[in-house]
């Protein structure tokens, strides 16, 4: 008798969700105790430098990944020409896991009030530039040359991807260099000076 690999896929994804769901929901709990004052009424002692930098670090890199799996679930699939997003969750699992981030968040903000953590900026030209090396080098191993790795190779390949892979990848290469360039002169961030606030009319 053969393995029914598709329910049994399914079910393992479901009690992983559930187990994932109940671990954050008990660390949460665990972090709103540990964050109240001790039985005397004293708060922990600060942080030297390295310790706060090392909390700052923790805490905002979990923020972030907390916000992106928000605008996930509040979003709707993206895709491109050659990618889609999906996201399987019924609408009460979805609700129990934007409430579990709301929990995360609160917890996030207490610690950084009580702690005096500011934020850091984090300039996207880095992360820009950065992705758009890590393309070029999955590019140029990409080249048919390079591809005889995973087989034998077929020679009109030479004509039919290898000149549109060299274009991707000095464009990719181009755009690195042109978003770390600087002429001295800073400019201001598009989003400030925008009304953020919701408009009620």
């Amino acid at each position: 008798m053969g393995w029914q690999r598709g329910p049994i896929r399914a079910n393992e994804e479901k009690g992983y969700l559930r187990a994932f769901i109940t671990v954050v929901g008990n660390r949460v709990a665990r972090c709103r105790r540990m964050s109240q004052p001790m039985d005397d009424g004293r708060m922990p002692r600060s942080l030297n430098a390295a310790q706060r930098t090392a909390v700052v670090i923790a805490l905002s890199g979990l923020e972030r990944d907390l916000r992106q799996a928000e605008m996930w679930l509040r979003g709707q699939p993206q895709g491109g020409m050659l990618y889609r997003t999906s996201l399987r969750l019924s609408p009460a699992r979805r609700e129990a896991v934007l409430s579990e981030i709301a929990k995360a968040l609160e917890v996030i903000a207490q610690l950084a009030e009580r702690l005096d953590l500011q934020p850091t900026e984090e300039p996207l030209t880095n992360r820009i530039a950065a992705a758009m090396t890590i393309d070029w080098a999955n590019l140029t191993d990409t080249a048919s040359a390079k591809l005889k790795r995973y087989g034998p190779v077929d020679p009109g390949l030479r004509d039919t991807l290898d000149p549109e892979i060299a274009c991707l990848a000095r464009l990719a290469l181009s755009i690195s260099s042109l978003i770390e360039e600087t002429d001295g002169t800073e400019v201001p961030d598009e989003r400030e000076g925008i009304d953020h606030s919701i408009d009620a009319g």
